[in-house]
Formats: C-alpha cells, structure tokens, sequence
C-alpha cells in the first residue's frame, strides 16, 4: 500500500511485461517499404 502527499491511499499488485526484441527499427522498416514500391533507394 502506498499514500501520496493528499492522503490518497493506493494499493496494487507488482506485475512484470517481457517483450520481445525490436527486430528492426522504424526507419528501416520505411526504407525497405520505398525500396519496395519505388525500387529508387538503395540502402546499401
């Protein structure tokens, strides 16, 4: 249980969230979206 500065009393249960890893980032993501559709970029 915990109480802020207002005397609002507040209890909870601790809980945990694993996530997997990012496998790409976003931009990546969008340049080998265009790359794709336009066939103009070139990431390498």
């Amino acid at each position: 249980m915990t109480v802020d500065k207002a005397g609002n009393r507040s209890e909870s249960v601790d809980s945990v969230s694993i996530t997997p890893k990012e496998s790409e980032s976003a931009l990546n993501l969008v340049i080998t979206s265009l790359q794709q559709v336009f066939g103009f970029l070139n990431a390498n």
